[in-house]
């Protein structure tokens, strides 16, 4: 998208995080990740997050609910706010499921590279389906 800022031409352009999580993911020490903040990657200095998208693959199907968490790690002297731009986002649907909260916080105008995370929890019975597509996109100004 090409942009006119008091005569000097700029373009700023759209970019990605993604992340797909699978009820039987693991970590790296062999663990499931149901319960545990996800490293999604970190989007870079100057960079403001614009939308999320979260896709239904294959629906999560443990007894009670699945729910899915989507915010940042600490950074600089910021804190950590694993739920800064959704929480309790239900995740037993398939298709595009509705992201209803985008409140940037403390991710605006930081000098610093934001880590980002998922997390998605899990009640009742272990899950034995369910896979979701994880869409952060951001501009870098």
């Amino acid at each position: 998208m090409a942009e006119n800022f008091g005569g000097e031409n700029t373009t700023t352009a759209r970019q990605v995080l993604r992340l797909n999580v699978k009820f039987d993911d693991t970590d790296s020490a062999g663990a499931g990740v149901e319960g545990t903040v996800i490293d999604m990657g970190s989007i870079p200095a100057n960079a403001y997050p614009t939308n999320i998208q979260v896709f239904g693959r294959t629906v999560f199907n443990s007894g009670t609910s699945d729910v899915l968490d989507i915010g940042f790690g600490a950074f600089g002297s910021t804190s950590a706010d694993p739920n800064a731009f959704t929480a309790a986002l239900d995740i037993t649907a398939s298709g595009e499921l509705t992201v209803t909260k985008l409140l940037m916080g403390d991710v605006q105008s930081t000098t610093e590279n934001v880590p980002i995370t998922a997390t998605w929890t899990a009640v009742g019975a272990a899950a034995t389906t369910g896979e979701i597509e994880i869409n952060l996109e951001y501009v870098q100004l």
